[in-house]
């Protein structure tokens, strides 16, 4: 049974994006005979937990979890604290134990694959020690890049960011990126990048939550559009989604009644009230809390439509809810970047409509086309599932291991 270490930070019991990729390529891994090793941070770090998601039993004995604290929660005092201890990351402190439990791990079961990935540095820099101490073929995952490559601002990046992804790339014996946007900004970055050591594996869905799933509320006159995930006022600013649905109810087509925008584990939305308020639609939108991502899924597909909000800000990456948006068949608003990966992939699903992230004009135009579409899956969903993914990724762990 080939082995591979899977260095992580995000992993189950943690309510995030970051854990989906992991945990899926793990529990693929475990059924097609590998034995997946966990190395991952201690669940304090994380902000929400997800207690329903299960890992596999033949997977549990062979977590280790590392010491690790977050910055801005446990090393602050009255909520400040200095900058040094968050480089390169808010668990930046997760590395030297990480290293040396990971250490221990090689020494006790041998794998024959190391991997590693985001969303923080300090994951790489963990399988970079590893890899200089043992020599391991080494896989360094980019479901995220760092920041600087997607709006090219490298004053906010930190010295040390930016020698272990120089590192990583220079040092991993592949690299694999969630777009080919991604790819691309990384080949600008390091224009010697060779190109064989490169691949592109997608996110995508569990088809294994979408077998059979149904709508669970009754179909009534108000038209649900659903967000699910964090907001950001740069990338992922719903203002002028606002601005667009307030003039629909000014000019009269769009009934107060009879539409609602919910952010499912966006915050209280504080910041808002005061913007919606004067805008006259505080009665329209709805922040709810985080719930375990099953039922995050079901509440996918009771919504009437699901909007995506994915600025220029994150045009290299496409958030992995999108894939679960395509594979519930219910229309996608997508407030986008021109141009970006995520436009080009929603470019292709019949009952997807985008518009540029800011113009309020065109948000309004897509808008008023939701409710007149059919809620038909899409025949080119099965092409974004996780499994058709993982062949991807254990064609290119079984290549590693014949090299």
């Amino acid at each position: 049974m080939p082995k591979i270490l899977m260095i992580a930070a995000d992993y189950p019991p943690c309510l995030s994006a970051g854990v989906q990729r992991t945990y899926h390529f793990a529990e693929n891994l475990y059924k097609a005979g590998w034995q997946p090793l966990v190395l991952t941070a201690h669940p304090r770090v994380y902000q929400k937990l997800d207690h329903v998601i299960q890992v596999s039993e033949g997977i549990k004995p062979f977590i280790k979890r590392a010491f690790a604290l977050d910055a801005s929660k446990h090393l602050a005092v009255k909520g400040k604290y200095f900058s040094f201890l968050e480089n390169p990351d808010k668990i930046a402190s997760w590395y030297h134990h990480g290293w040396r439990l990971g250490l221990k791990m090689i020494h006790e079961h041998h794998p024959d694959v190391l991997w590693s990935t985001f969303p923080v540095p300090t994951a790489h820099r963990i399988a970079l020690k590893l890899k200089q101490k043992t020599g391991i073929k080494w896989v360094a995952d980019f479901r995220d890049p760092l920041h600087c490559h997607c709006d090219g601002n490298y004053k906010n990046i930190t010295r040390k960011a930016k020698d272990i992804d120089k590192a990583t790339v220079e040092q991993a014996d592949a690299l694999v990126f969630a777009t080919t946007s991604m790819l691309a900004a990384y080949q600008n970055a390091y224009p010697n990048l060779p190109e064989e050591k490169c691949y592109v594996i997608e996110n995508g869905y569990d088809e294994a939550l979408f077998e059979g799933l149904t709508r669970t509320e009754p179909v009534d006159d108000v038209f649900t559009l659903l967000y699910s995930g964090g907001l950001y006022p740069h990338g992922r600013d719903p203002v002028p989604l606002f601005h667009a649905i307030s003039q629909l109810v000014q000019e009269g087509k769009l009934d107060k009644n009879k539409f609602l925008l919910k952010f499912r584990g966006a915050g209280e939305g504080g910041s808002y009230k005061p913007l919606l308020q004067e805008l006259n639609i505080a009665s329209m939108v709805q922040f709810l809390p985080s719930i375990p991502y099953k039922e995050s899924i079901q509440e996918m597909k009771n919504a009437d439509g699901l909007l995506v909000l994915q600025g220029k800000t994150f045009n290299t990456q496409i958030p992995g809810k999108v894939y679960e948006y395509i594979a519930t068949g219910n229309p996608v608003l997508g407030l986008v970047g021109e141009d970006g990966a995520c436009m080009g992939l929603l470019s292709i699903i019949p009952n997807a409509f985008c518009a540029e992230e800011s113009d309020v004009s065109e948000i309004k135009s897509k808008l008023l086309e939701l409710p007149a579409t059919n809620n038909k899956l899409n025949d080119r969903s099965i092409q974004f599932s996780r499994a058709q993914k993982f062949k991807e990724f254990n064609q290119l762990l079984s290549s590693m291991l014949k090299a």
